[in-house]
């Protein structure tokens, strides 16, 4: 997991890889091909055997698996990776990454050089690429309209998706799309009640697979996504003889978001040797917030986890008692959970049983009150999309009706974007621009199941996108490779299957694992276990130490400098509410925070 750049002129016969750490990735090289591999291949052993060979390294096995299966290589490789391959007679470069991203691939071409690294550092080691800023970026980051996951915060450099792979050839680049969970037609075949045994084998191989990796690290608060991996991951060292995780938790002292007496029950009753570290220890007693913006040297773009700083600490320590990797309950609230978009596909189903069980579902997971989930489930999510969808599908029957529909949209749209965001004129022109292309996503839904529809956006929206790099870099900065269990190509497959109600199983959310967990741990009551929710403890954070680190910097001046925000006006919006403790507006002191903080440590690299 070094940090290095691999490039390719047309006046070259071979890639090119220079690590500024001395730290290279996996090379290999035929006769026919040259590859540089980064990651870890987990059917490494499998694809060897398939193909009769043995021996070979990641590399070597990628070569072979060209020369064996011809382009549709990619599609059998199981890991979290990126790689490049160079077919020397072809003259054909192919770069991808897995079907997740867990590895990220960035790349540019300058003139006829193609660069790629899985960091945005490696590419901007070589003088030739210009690390300036995407201004339009930081401005759709700001405005939360975020429509392209290719999209970096820098200007030259472009992301390759998830479960994508790149062909270039002649300084002529092409991006196809080579792994998609929902099938084509939309049309999904439904599980039943074998749903619940296969989840548990297939989340066991899972696990497994990462136990390769060495001795893990789990990351366990008191959910039931963490309390799942580390369960799994303890009886499968156990069985194996193999030492047994450590339990790594974060202790959060206020009230509301204090797991502490679960995480210490969790790890006794496993036989687990654990670090429980308090947040105010892991941040070094100089705030929550501060600790995680001084992580932002270290990444690709703006920090988008608030607990980022303390979780490193806590990495760290891992390390320092043995951990190889840490293993993270990440992906449980997207893949276990029923999205409340349902709620539109059961009204439109006439479904009113399972309108009730949906509602009792969200009523028994969530801390919300009521009134909150009924308007949620019923309305919000419900009847209004039905409502909004249905006008949507006769208007886009007329191109007058849509053009008058997509222009009240945008309008409508644009005006909910602040007007000291983006405040020259030619950005306000790119971010209007890219308005109307999130409008046009908007209105050409791909599936007739909003469920569906909900989850492709999900899988690859940009956030995601990102996050993925954030937890990427974070284990690259740590030395420690970071895995999230339920972020894993085949268990997605599976979920994608598995019906909501058996989601919903026992009218709670996770039901797949939340029977189990009661089982093992009774005195705990996982069976009523709700969704612990953080955001007041968030705005709390914002309100208070937000207010001191805006204090410090004294000015946005890097936000000012570049056009970004408008000056007068957005101290003006921070004077408001820090002084009105305005709890629904806080989250955008935490957008302002994250941009200046990184756009400084741009200016001292």
């Amino acid at each position: 997991m070094g940090t290095w750049i691999t490039f390719i002129s047309e006046s070259s016969s071979s890639l090119q890889t220079v690590s500024p750490t001395k730290d290279l990735p996996d090379l290999a090289q035929n006769l026919q091909s040259q590859a540089i591999f980064d990651g870890y291949l987990f059917n490494q052993d499998t694809l060897q055997s398939e193909m009769g060979v043995s021996g070979l390294s990641e590399a070597q096995v990628l070569l072979r698996a060209y020369e064996y299966y011809g382009n549709d290589f990619i599609s059998k490789l199981k890991g979290i990776y990126s790689f490049g391959l160079w077919d020397k007679h072809k003259k054909i470069l192919l770069c991808a990454r897995d079907r997740l991203g867990h590895f990220p691939l960035f790349y540019t071409q300058v003139e006829d050089t193609f660069f790629f690294s899985t960091t945005t550092q490696g590419l901007l080691s070589d003088s030739r690429i210009s690390p300036k800023v995407n201004r339009l970026s930081l401005a759709i980051q700001l405005s939360h309209r975020w429509i392209d996951n290719t999209q970096t915060f820098y200007q030259t450099i472009t992301r390759l998706p998830a479960g994508h792979f790149l062909m270039y050839s002649k300084t002529q680049i092409s991006v196809h799309r080579y792994w998609d969970p929902i099938p084509k037609n939309g049309k999904i075949d439904w599980l039943g009640q074998e749903a619940f045994e296969e989840f548990s084998s297939l989340f066991e191989s899972t696990i497994k697979n990462h136990l390769s990796l060495g001795r893990p690290g789990v990351f366990l608060s008191g959910g039931l996504d963490s309390v799942s991996v580390a369960a799994v991951a303890t009886d499968l060292c156990d069985a194996a003889s193999k030492r047994l995780p450590l339990a790594l938790s974060l202790g959060f002292e206020a009230q509301g978001v204090n797991e502490a007496t679960v995480q210490k029950s969790v790890a006794q009753q496993l036989g687990l040797k654990q670090i429980f570290l308090p947040m105010s220890e892991a941040v070094n007693h100089q705030g929550i917030l501060q600790s995680t913006l001084n992580q932002s040297a270290t990444l690709s773009a703006p920090v988008q986890n608030p607990w980022l700083g303390g979780y490193y600490s806590l990495g760290l320590l891992g390390k320092s008692q043995g951990c190889d990797f840490i293993l993270t309950g990440g992906g449980g609230d997207e893949w276990l959970t029923v999205d409340p978009y349902y709620s539109h596909d059961l009204f439109k189903a006439l479904n009113f049983q399972g309108l009730v069980h949906l509602l009792q579902s969200a009523a028994n997971s969530y801390q919300l009150p009521y009134a909150s989930v009924v308007r949620s489930v019923l309305w919000s999510n419900g009847l209004k999309k039905i409502f909004t969808r249905s006008l949507l599908r006769g208007v886009n029957r007329f191109p007058l009706t849509r053009n008058l529909v997509r222009n009240q949209y945008f309008h409508s749209s644009l005006g909910q974007i602040p007007k000291w965001i983006a405040p020259e004129p030619n950005l306000r022109e790119e971010i209007e621009v890219n308005l109307k292309k999130f409008i046009d996503r908007r209105l050409e839904p791909k599936y007739a199941s909003l469920y569906l529809e909900t989850m492709d956006r999900g899988l690859n929206h940009p956030l995601l996108s990102m996050d993925m790099d954030e937890e990427f870099h974070r284990g690259k900065h740590m030395g420690l490779p970071m895995v999230s269990a339920f972020w894993n190509a085949d268990l997605i497959e599976f979920l994608y299957r598995v019906p909501p109600d058996l989601l919903n199983h026992g009218k709670k959310s996770k039901g797949l694992v939340r029977h189990t967990l009661a089982k093992r741990f009774p005195n705990l009551h996982f069976e009523k276990q709700k969704k612990l929710v953080s955001i007041n403890f968030f705005q709390h954070l914002l309100l208070t130490e937000g207010k001191e680190i805006l204090k410090r910097i004294k000015t946005l001046s890097a936000l000012f400098d570049l056009g970004i925000v408008h000056p007068s006006q957005t101290t003006q919006l921070i004077e408001t509410i820090v002084t009105s403790n305005d709890a629904r507006q806080a989250h955008r002191l935490w957008d302002l925070l994250s941009l200046e903080v990184w756009l400084r440590a741009q200016r001292e690299v």
